[in-house]
């Protein structure tokens, strides 16, 4: 039996496996050990399906599994280029997207469609954004799009006071109808703020546990990697987590294992230490 046999080890992309168009090196070699020594290696990522063609430049995608995209709101198998499953937002909560543009006017809207991207307000920030993971955007009206299945609305901040501001917003007119979570990137080294509205119950963990039932992954062989606040979930349903050097404390508090910076292969290390366990495991 192959040492990681029937595991699934899940990693977030921005600010873990990859930074600034650049993935170490390390990294790459350690995947392809887990990988040819019985492991599936995914992604789960907030990007859609249509933001993730930089990432299969760095990394080999024969070596990958079916992904999770949209922070869990939608599982896809990058070979085959098929959706294994996926949720999409109620229809009366798209209505939502007009309270923010009169309350937050600043605001930048993208709404995320299967590989689609609709922008519906126009901002630096979302076009930034985009620029940044090499999305192909329509700029349309909310009536252009009123009939299309929406799997999540992004919504760009300029600062952390402008997120708050939002949040505020949305709890108060959709609180109960869907889930709402705080994501961030570094670009050039300023962080960016955004702030995601997804069908209720959906987070990186729901799609996970839905992809290990796909996939038959044995008791005690999910693994995760992640950075930051949208990976909480995932990183506390893995029977073995870990985070970056560069990741906030609070996340560091809770995890298995504490890997080092990004692009000094966070990742590989990782892959070393579930490694040594699962020797550890055999040799018992």
């Amino acid at each position: 039996m192959k040492l990681f046999e029937n595991c699934l080890l899940a990693s977030d992309v921005d600010g873990t496996l990859v930074d600034t168009g650049k993935i170490a090196p390390r990294n790459l070699e350690a995947i392809k050990y887990f990988c040819d020594n019985g492991g599936t290696f995914v992604i789960a990522t907030g990007r859609s399906t249509g933001a993730v063609s930089q990432v299969f430049s760095l990394v080999d995608k024969s070596l990958v599994g079916p992904c999770v995209f949209l922070n869990g709101g939608m599982i896809y198998d990058v070979n085959s280029e098929k959706t294994l499953y996926a949720t999409v937002l109620p229809k009366h909560t798209k209505e939502f997207v007009k309270t923010v543009s009169e309350k937050n006017p600043d605001i930048g809207i993208e709404v995320h469609s299967d590989s689609r991207i609709f922008v519906l307000h126009a901002t630096a920030e979302t076009e930034l954004h985009e620029d940044y993971e090499s999305l192909d955007r329509e700029y349309v009206t909310f009536d252009d799009i009123k009939d299309e299945e929406w799997n999540k609305i992004l919504y760009a901040c300029d600062d952390q006071a402008a997120c708050d501001a939002l949040a505020d917003t949305l709890r108060k007119i959709g609180e109960g109808e869907c889930c709402f979570v705080q994501t961030g990137v570094v670009i050039s080294g300023v962080m960016h703020i955004y702030y995601e509205q997804m069908p209720l119950g959906t987070n990186k963990a729901s799609g996970l546990r839905k992809l290990c039932e796909i996939l038959n992954i044995k008791p005690g062989g999910f693994f995760a990697i992640g950075d930051f606040y949208n990976d909480i979930e995932m990183l506390k349903a893995a029977d073995i987590s870990a985070t970056m050097a560069e990741s906030p404390a609070d996340i560091k508090s809770f995890v298995n294992f504490v890997g080092g910076a990004c692009l000094d292969g966070g990742v590989a290390d990782f892959i070393e230490y579930l490694s040594k366990i699962q020797k550890s495991e055999v040799q018992k």
